[in-house]
């Protein structure tokens, strides 16, 4: 059966090693970057949220003490929970492709990634939190029911510090007694969010880059044959160069011309995925949503 690599401009058979050498490559690079794809979402979900609950502690902070009417409230609650609901969405989806793409294409058992996620919810509180939170809501109700504003004076320097901290539904919560919950939350009359959902976010930030330091070797190397390739191919009248490998019968103009930008290999993907090597735990350390007046 004959193999083939296609670009924009070019059609080349190849040996039945180099293709699936190539293949390897390509499946391992797609899997590295649709990995990333899902995290980015996770972070950017959160910093929604962040700056969310961040506009309106400045509105409150710079507005009249009745800027905000009761419909406001309501308004503003409902906002805070969607928000955090496609956050507890993204996370569960990260996880559950991550469990499929690194054990496909990165060479890591299932297995390993399962304990993974395992261990971090046995050894962190505000993890298992976060995900327990996800099936609550799921099953139960939204997790915010209100959020608070409140006001104190520092006297080094000397200011008003004005803070706001979202209210989870201790009730509800207290009520799924199917879950285990931080003491935090079923012995507090008003549990606070934040602290628990920071800390698992960190939590998360520190899988994802034990994922990237365990498969490092399988990146480097298919970035550095991906590259080698484009860099024999010609460019596209766009400037554009890409490949995808293909087993069979000779793909023709029309193909090269349909086929799905998803799966095509390109320079810049591979830059990308480079870029997103183990450089460490970058992981957020936001404090309380607050603002110095």
């Amino acid at each position: 059966m004959p193999f083939y690599v296609f670009t924009p401009e070019q059609v080349i058979e190849l040996g039945e090693s180099d293709f699936r050498e190539l293949s390897v490559a390509r499946g391992i690079l797609l899997a590295s970057f649709s990995l990333e794809e899902k995290y980015r979402m996770v972070m950017q979900n959160y910093a929604e949220l962040e700056s969310e609950v961040l506009q309106v502690a400045v509105q409150r902070t710079l507005l009249p003490a009745d800027w905000m009417s009761y419909s406001d409230w309501v308004d503003h609650t409902f906002l805070f929970n969607r928000r955090l609901m496609n956050l507890l969405a993204t996370v569960k989806l990260y996880e559950d492709h991550a469990k499929r793409e690194v054990s496909k294409a990165l060479g890591i058992k299932r297995k390993t990634v399962h304990e993974l996620f395992q261990e971090y919810r046995e050894a962190r509180e505000d993890f298992a939190f976060l995900c327990n939170l996800r099936d609550h809501a799921q099953h139960f109700a939204l997790p915010i029911q209100q959020f608070e504003f409140n006001s104190s004076w520092e006297e080094s320097p000397k200011r008003l510090v004005k803070t706001i901290s979202i209210i989870l539904d201790a009730e509800s919560i207290q009520e799924d007694n199917r879950r285990q919950w931080p003491d935090e939350v079923t012995k507090t009359k008003s549990p606070r969010l934040e602290p628990l959902l920071r800390g698992a976010i960190e939590a998360l930030a520190r899988i994802h880059d034990d994922l990237k330091r365990r498969t490092k070797e399988q990146r480097e190397h298919a970035t550095a044959l991906a590259s080698k390739w484009l860099a024999s191919f010609e460019n596209s009248g766009d400037g554009l160069k890409f490949f995808t490998a293909v087993e069979g019968s000779a793909p023709t103009n029309g193909v090269i011309a349909n086929v799905q930008q998803r799966f095509l290999v390109t320079q810049e993907l591979v830059n990308r995925v480079a870029r997103s090597g183990y450089v460490g735990t970058v992981a957020p350390t936001f404090r309380d949503w607050r603002i110095m007046s």
